[in-house]
């Protein structure tokens, strides 16, 4: 059977093998060999948007149809403060005394300000790469738990003992992570100011 070698020809060797041909005992209707990729003749791994390639021929011509490869540092992430939490927390497990998280925001740098005032961080620096920044966080091995909540729960200036339950491991150890009216803060203050807001994240360390 002749090839459709409207792809071009990649330059190495080709070996014919024998295929599926319809009206014939040897016709395949299903499975591996009833699929081949019509610019080299293997079997097909790509069948989406009927490229009808294997997985080497499409690497060599997805620039030449119009694909394009993401790397990580190209990928937004969907929850710039999920991300950080979860970041710190590894680092932390992984006993690392800093570690990078990008892209940024303006929240996420307010939450890191209140963990380096509440003494959960060493310090934190951004730097812009036209990217969305980067932070660089040094961290003091002071956090044995910490992540993002979501939804972002709306609570009231006396709610905060209840959530205290649900996040912490104990009665005053650790913080929630709150945005009110007044900025970002921890829950501890907020109550002091009877203030309100939405919680965005905990944070606490036990030392065992």
């Amino acid at each position: 059977m002749a090839k459709d070698r409207s792809y071009g020809d990649r330059g190495t060797g080709y070996t014919p093998r024998k295929q599926s041909i319809p009206g014939t005992t040897n016709e395949k209707r299903y499975g591996r060999g009833a699929r081949w990729c019509k610019r080299c003749g293997c079997y097909v791994s790509i069948q989406k948007y009927d490229l009808l390639l294997c997985r080497q021929c499409f690497r060599e011509v997805a620039n030449s149809l119009g694909f394009k490869k993401l790397r990580w540092y190209d990928m937004p992430a969907m929850n710039v403060l999920a991300n950080l939490f979860v970041t710190i927390y590894n680092t932390e497990a992984r006993r690392k005394s800093e570690c990078v998280v990008l892209p940024t925001s303006k929240i996420a740098k307010e939450a890191l300000s209140t963990l380096k005032e509440h003494g959960y961080i060493k310090d934190y620096a951004r730097t812009e790469d036209n990217r969305g920044g980067k932070f660089k966080i040094e961290l003091m091995a002071k956090i044995t738990k910490c992540g993002a909540i979501s939804p972002r729960f709306k609570v009231k200036k006396d709610e905060y003992l209840e959530w205290e339950k649900q996040y912490l491991p104990s009665f005053n150890r650790g913080m929630l992570i709150v945005t009110t009216n007044q900025g970002v803060m921890s829950h501890h203050e907020a109550a002091n100011k009877g203030l309100g807001g939405f919680l965005i994240g905990y944070v606490y360390w036990v030392n065992w």
